[in-house]
């Protein structure tokens, strides 16, 4: 991802920096986000925060933004379903790639008929199909309340309160 993350999307970075309040990401494009201490994933136990060590590799939502204009990230707000959708990306970006480099060919540049090149004819509408679908799942999980629920002070949930 080269663009500016929007609230709501799921980055995978590697952890650069830890401080004594989270940790800083490096993400793609060479943007950098902070994962707070509160927004990392819970120990096995339960009995804390799992810290993450530099070299880590992430995979984080979103949230916001902090004072100093970058992404927040949280861990603990992306679902498994969120993992698989930016793997399920990454995987297709390879396979673009491997399939330009194999056949020569550019996305965007002049192409062949669909009789003179079958194949590759079917796979560039499928990818492009499929980056169309995904950004349409960001969008509409961006636009979902997250389905964590509320934590207090100790960590518990919050009671939900009836109309």
């Amino acid at each position: 991802m080269d663009q500016e993350p929007v609230v709501g999307d799921v980055v995978a970075g590697e952890v650069t920096e830890i401080h004594p309040n989270g940790a800083v990401v490096r993400l793609a494009g060479g943007q950098v986000g902070f994962l707070h201490v509160s927004e990392m994933d819970l120990t096995p136990d339960g009995e804390g925060p799992a810290w993450v060590r530099i070299g880590d590799r992430v995979v984080a939502k979103v949230v916001g933004y902090d004072r100093l204009g970058r992404p927040s990230l949280s861990v603990r707000r992306a679902t498994d379903l969120d993992r698989e959708a930016l793997e399920f990306h990454q995987q297709a970006l390879e396979f673009g790639t491997a399939l330009r480099r194999q056949a020569g060919l550019a996305l965007n540049g002049p192409q062949g008929t669909e009789e003179e090149d079958p194949i590759e004819w079917r796979l560039r509408k499928w990818l492009t199909t499929t980056q169309s679908a995904l950004a349409k799942l960001r969008r509409r999980r961006a636009t979902r309340p997250s389905p964590r629920p509320e934590l207090d002070e100790q960590g518990d949930p919050c009671p939900k309160e009836r109309p």
